[in-house]
């Protein structure tokens, strides 16, 4: 008979633990290298809508004590609310500064209103220059022009990577 090549019977459950034993079982490496994966997987949407009604709450809470009547009043408290965290942090860990961002718009864009491009370009030109990262952000608005990606503003993207992108 050859090496056991030829069995066609399964192994007894003392054969298998004695092989266990002798450390010769076939262990699976997916299993114990999957498992932080599959508790992520199980964990992050529960986490993300308890974080996201958090935020909800106090948010809802800050705005009702602050007395917020006005939208434009809501808008910049919220927009301070959302970038004052990243402003604290960002003296003392650059690695929290704002990456480079290009921001191009049409005129007639019928799903972004011209004058909420307008104030959010504010919102966020001010945000960058807080944090000393004025450089990193900049934007074109074309005249005439709905949601497309047009020469002139693919020029201005092109322009964008080449001095923030180099090797």
């Amino acid at each position: 008979m050859s090496g056991g090549a030829d069995k066609s019977e399964k192994a007894t459950p003392k054969r298998k633990k004695d092989l266990r034993k002798k450390g010769s079982a076939a262990r699976s490496i997916e299993l114990p290298s999957g498992l932080p994966l599959i508790a992520l997987v199980a964990v992050l949407p529960n986490l993300a809508v308890r974080l996201t009604q958090t935020f909800r709450t106090d948010l809802t809470l800050m705005l009702g004590s602050a007395d917020v009547t006005d939208l434009h009043e809501v808008r910049s408290l919220t927009a301070r609310v959302l970038t004052a965290p990243v402003r604290a942090g960002a003296p003392r860990c650059p690695a929290v500064a704002p990456p480079p961002f290009p921001l191009n718009a049409g005129e007639l864009d019928g799903g972004s209103p011209i004058d909420e491009v307008r104030h959010g370009i504010e919102i966020i030109r001010k945000s960058y220059e807080s944090m000393h990262a004025g450089q990193n952000f900049t934007w074109f608005i074309e005249e005439k022009i709905g949601h497309v990606l047009s020469e002139k503003m693919w020029g201005k993207v092109k322009e964008f990577f080449a001095k923030h992108l180099r090797a």
